[in-house]
């Protein structure tokens, strides 16, 4: 069987043995569609550049860059993404390029064409943290698609900028550090003017099962496991108005932002983080803090993510100032 034998050499490729026990079972879920409406269900095609770049929401959003002899894709999403850029070429998909590691962002590959035989680029850290991906952070429910381990990355990239040329299009490859998690990768296209920034921002709720973000929250997440913290992501926001772009693709949603889009969206959460961190450093317990913003009320979180509340991130990351500061002899 085609597939069997592909995957056969993706594992080889991955040397990951040991994530691929119980293959039958694993590969039969991962060609399983996710039901209709789900992880943002069949694709639409959205045009930035008319026969050159365009993007999709396939459970997250997937860029599709036509080179001149394949497509590069700007992660994979589910399934149906790699089939979707077929009503605009019939290039074959050379190269992936990974935001991060998040299943969402990368269960594809399993139907893209010649997976084993793929250019696979992600950041240092993506690899390693793909086996908490897929063992532990993603609950393993019936309504939360799950596949084997994916083919792995064979393109690092080690350095915070990258400048390069792949099937004769200019990319810039910028790590500003830890946001969504501690290896997102921002994919610049600058003849295009255009950045996609997987999870750093995004303007949509996740997943139809989740029960929902607390308000202050915003609609976002960090990936504490992942060294994913809020922090981070004011940090990448300004990096990223510095770029000389103009449409940002976040990583889920149907609407591409603007910097005013993205400037926004930090000050608004900046503004709460902010709020919270005086209480803390005024004595407030992480409970307390919890009950004083309404956060308390979001105690049983459902859903495929692992998620953890921006309370949780303010106090220990204003605890943790706090004893540094008095290490230092600062404070009292």
């Amino acid at each position: 069987m085609r597939l069997s034998k592909r995957l056969a050499a993706v594992s080889a490729l991955a040397l990951c043995a040991v994530a691929l026990q119980g293959q039958g079972q694993a590969q039969a879920q991962a060609r399983q569609q996710p039901p209709a409406g789900a992880f943002g269900g069949a694709p639409i095609m959205h045009t930035i550049k008319e026969g050159k770049v365009y993007w999709a929401l396939s459970g997250a959003v997937v860029g599709y860059v036509i080179g001149d002899t394949g497509v590069i894709m700007i992660d994979n999403g589910w399934p149906q993404a790699s089939g979707a850029i077929k009503s605009v070429t019939n290039k074959p998909i050379t190269t992936v390029i990974e935001t991060h590691d998040d299943t969402d962002h990368i269960n594809g590959l399993y139907n893209t064409p010649n997976a084993d035989k793929l250019k696979i680029i992600a950041m240092e850290d993506n690899w390693k943290q793909q086996w908490t991906s897929f063992k532990w952070t993603e609950k393993p429910k019936a309504t939360c698609p799950q596949s084997p381990m994916p083919p792995a990355p064979n393109v690092i990239i080690r350095q915070p900028r990258v400048e390069t040329t792949i099937d004769g299009v200019k990319f810039v490859l910028h790590h500003f550090g830890p946001s969504h998690t501690g290896h997102d990768l921002i994919i610049e296209l600058p003849e295009y003017k255009v950045a996609f920034i997987g999870d750093v921002v995004f303007d949509a709720d996740l997943f139809p099962d989740h029960p929902g973000l607390p308000a202050q929250d915003h609609g976002m997440f960090w990936k504490s496991e992942k060294r994913g913290t809020p922090r981070g992501m004011f940090h990448n926001v300004d990096e990223l108005l510095k770029l000389d772009v103009t449409t940002f693709i976040g990583g889920h949603g149907n609407n591409a932002l603007t910097k005013a889009d993205l400037r926004t969206k930090r000050d608004l959460i900046k503004a709460d983080y902010e709020k919270q961190a005086a209480m803390v450093r005024g004595g407030m317990s992480l409970e307390d803090l919890r009950k004083a913003v309404g956060d308390d009320k979001y105690g049983a979180r459902g859903g495929c993510i692992a998620y953890v509340d921006l309370p949780w991130y303010v106090y220990t990351e204003t605890k943790r100032d706090m004893q540094e500061l008095k290490n230092k002899g600062t404070v009292k």
